[in-house]
């Protein structure tokens, strides 16, 4: 079952991640221009990092793109950029070159003893219609694409009003509920956490917004 993880732990691989994304974000301006943001998921909402007991916790990154030309045809190109950009990066750390997963880019310290830690990055977009949309990297078909995140449009700004009004443990509390929903399950692949977090926000909101009535 996942519980929280303590700030404590969770700061000084949160500020040495922080640094290497700060880096890919810096040579992406750099190199092609491109203007992009990278959060935690939650958007800086630091205590929402969980771990399974049986497992390392991670950390799971979102870097949004602000002005990709033709998001689709460029898709496969920024995410192999990203994925060489990192991997210069992280030449000289223990971790060993990353993993194009289906959804995310993987970067992992593994050990004789096993892994010992690792993030994630998802690649997101805002379409015309304020909706976040994630990169998807089809392997059976050998193609990528951006898919909507279902119900994600004003899903910070909804946050943002919740934790001002006193819904903060609320927020951390459903969504404890629904990645140990999705464990039980066996469908957490199936949900990523930028998914669970928007189905949270989203839930609370409409909570808080019937109370009100």
């Amino acid at each position: 079952m996942y519980h929280y993880v303590r700030n404590s732990v969770v700061k000084p691989w949160r500020s040495f991640t922080a640094d290497k994304m700060n880096r890919v974000k810096q040579m992406l301006k750099a190199e092609y221009n491109l203007d992009t943001d990278f959060y935690l998921v939650g958007s800086g909402a630091k205590n929402l990092v969980t771990q399974n007991e049986n497992e390392p916790f991670d950390l799971d990154w979102n870097l949004e793109v602000y002005n990709l030309a033709e998001p689709t045809k460029n898709a496969e190109w920024l995410k192999t950029t990203v994925m060489d950009f990192l991997n210069e990066i992280m030449e000289d750390t223990p971790f060993r070159n990353c993993q194009d997963s289906t959804a995310v880019i993987t970067s992992r310290w593994t050990t004789e003893e096993g892994l010992k830690f690792s993030f994630d990055i998802a690649i997101l977009v805002e379409n015309s219609n304020g909706i976040f949309c994630r990169m998807i990297h089809d392997k059976f078909m050998n193609r990528f694409y951006w898919t909507e995140v279902p119900d994600s449009k004003d899903v910070y700004d909804r946050m943002d009003k919740l934790k001002e009004n006193g819904w903060w443990q609320e927020i951390r509390d459903t969504y404890l509920e629904k990645k140990n929903m999705y464990l039980r399950r066996i469908d957490r692949d199936n949900h990523p956490l930028f998914n669970i977090f928007v189905e949270t926000i989203n839930e609370v909101w409409y909570k808080a917004c019937h109370q009100r009535r």
